[in-house]
């Protein structure tokens, strides 16, 4: 997977190239905390060139929405844990107002509805909408 980073303003895009699984999905998780480090108030993920997400994919999202709410994840096998506790909506964790899912390909868009985690994000068409939406 591949990940280029951009800013505009306090929201950073993320955009997502190849596949985002088990292999790689901490660095998605690393590059949002360096981004809230470096300052990052609401972040777009684009996942428009993403060709497949497996639940290793799911865990990175979940832990990005953490990380700008101010909650450090929980590491490997804790991260799934997490996520399996979830119930709809995360209490608290303002996952919508923060971050934005953009160009969701029809084969991540699946899972995510599956999963009921689509439930936790805004989607939007393109990375540009997103970013307006951010409040």
């Amino acid at each position: 997977m591949r990940i280029e980073t951009r800013r505009d303003g306090s929201t950073w895009i993320l955009s997502l190239a190849g596949e985002l699984d088990a292999s790689n999905y901490t660095y998605l998780v690393d590059a949002a905390r360096d981004a809230k480090t470096q300052g990052a108030r609401a972040m777009v993920i684009d996942l428009g060139r993403l060709t497949y997400m497996g639940s290793a994919g799911l865990v990175a999202l979940h832990s990005v929405g953490l990380i700008l709410a101010g909650i450090e994840p929980p590491g490997g096998a804790a991260g799934f844990d997490a996520l399996l506790q979830y119930s709809g909506d995360v209490p608290g964790h303002r996952f919508r107002e923060v971050l934005k899912l953009a160009s969701v390909p029809p084969v991540v868009e699946r899972v995510l509805s599956r999963t009921g985690m689509a439930a936790l994000f805004e989607l939007h068409p393109d990375a540009e909408s997103a970013v307006a939406s951010v409040g």
